[in-house]
C-alpha cells in the first residue's frame, strides 16, 4: 500500500493510505492557504500555509503522487 506523508496539528507525520483518500481540497481562510484530505473511514487532515504559492506547490505534489499510485 502506498503513503502520503502529511503532518498533524500537532506537528507530528502521520501515514495517509492513498487508496482510502476520497478527496483533496485547497482553500482560503483568514490566516491563509488550507489543504484538506478528506478519506474514508472519517479521517481528515489539514494542512495550513501562509503562502500561497507553497500551499500550491504542495497541492500539486499531493495530486501527482495520487495520480501515479
Amino acid at each position: 500500500m502506498k503513503f502520503i506523508e502529511t503532518i498533524t496539528f500537532m506537528g507530528n507525520d502521520v501515514l495517509v493510505p492513498i487508496k482510502k483518500i476520497e478527496y483533496i481540497m485547497m482553500r482560503a481562510n483568514e490566516k491563509g492557504y488550507e489543504i484538506t484530505i478528506k478519506g474514508r473511514h472519517e479521517f481528515e487532515w489539514v494542512e495550513h500555509f501562509a503562502d500561497h504559492k507553497k500551499a500550491l506547490v504542495r497541492y500539486k505534489m499531493i495530486m501527482k503522487i495520487i495520480k501515479a499510485a
